[in-house]
């Protein structure tokens, strides 16, 4: 009888507490890593990567922050592009990191023909991936670091 105790608590060979301790840890594990890849998934613009809905992915030439200042001459969801005095026009791509206007501002605040300064990465293809956009003029535009 004692034999037939012993085998009702065993599982293929394997003890039932062990088992059920190693799947749970094994369903914790696999949460954390989702969790891990989701965090990281979102910090991506960071590192001067960015991919939205569109999967635009953008990288960087160099971490050379460069500043462009312009004309507004058209507003979407993840850009604007900006015309420059000497009526080149140049992508500006928005991430989630991006510091839009003062504080809480978002793109609707921004309209067509406004005045703006971004900064940010610049890649090969001459997009910029956008640190900051501000109006032209904004008393609490950031200095330039050197």
């Amino acid at each position: 009888m004692p034999n037939e105790e012993k085998g009702d608590c065993l599982v293929c060979g394997y003890n039932k507490k062990y088992l059920i301790a190693t799947i749970l840890m094994l369903i914790v594990a696999g949460a954390f890593f989702y969790a891990g890849a989701m965090y990281e998934k979102n910090k991506l613009g960071r590192f001067g990567i960015l991919k939205n809905d569109n999967d635009v992915c953008f990288v960087p030439v160099n971490k050379t922050t460069e500043t462009l200042t312009g004309e507004i001459v058209l507003i979407d969801k993840y850009k604007i592009v900006v015309k420059n005095a000497d009526g080149a026009e140049t992508k500006v791509l928005i991430s989630p990191e991006t510091n839009i206007g003062k504080k809480n501002e978002t793109l609707d605040n921004f309209a067509v023909g406004n005045k703006v300064v971004a900064r940010g990465f610049r890649d090969a293809e001459g997009k910029i991936l956008a640190h900051s956009i501000r109006m032209e003029g904004d008393a609490s535009q950031p200095t330039q670091a050197k």
